[in-house]
């Protein structure tokens, strides 16, 4: 099943396509996405989040679900609504969960404003503001100063997150 997701991952990231089969692609990676039962395969030693996420298959299926959201995004001009309302499921999750989820998102934040900027502007505060689980807000501030790009929106918005994770 992960070599299954890698490959879809693949496929999307090349536009390859899916022979009219999208439906059935969305609905393996969503599946995959949703199922928490695998731990990462990391047992110890594990520095951040996001060191745990690329060890784990829901995570790793929600990196391969960006790459699918890029994809329709690019051959269809926008992406599914079912992609967003998984998104939405993934910021409600709390503690190791949560934290490995948002480091996956916490990666492609200039993406995720690109392709659905009235989710991500509507999303916001549940990203870095109150209505993050507990301590999740600060998590994804400084996943996102470690291992994503330069956002000009997060600076704007949420410098005060931003500061904490930089001086630390």
């Amino acid at each position: 099943e992960q070599a299954g997701v890698e490959a879809l991952r693949a496929l999307a990231d090349r536009d390859l396509g899916f022979a009219g089969r999208d439906d059935e692609v969305w609905a393996i990676l969503e599946a995959e996405v949703r199922d928490r039962s695998h731990g990462s395969s990391i047992l110890s030693g594990g520095r951040d989040p996001l060191d745990h996420a690329i060890n784990r298959r829901c995570t790793r299926a929600l990196d391969a679900v960006l790459a699918f959201m890029a994809y329709e995004f690019r051959t269809a001009g926008s992406v599914r609504p079912e992609a967003l309302m998984l998104l939405d499921e993934t910021l409600r999750l709390d503690g190791a969960d949560g934290a490995e989820h948002r480091a996956i998102l916490a990666t492609r934040l200039g993406f995720l404003q690109h392709v659905a900027p009235e989710w991500f502007e509507r999303s916001a505060e549940v990203l870095f503001g109150a209505q993050a689980p507990e301590g999740l807000a600060q998590t994804t501030a400084d996943l996102a100063v470690k291992w994503g790009r330069p956002n000009r929106w997060l600076h704007e918005h949420h410098r005060d997150l931003l500061l904490n994770a930089v001086l630390r």
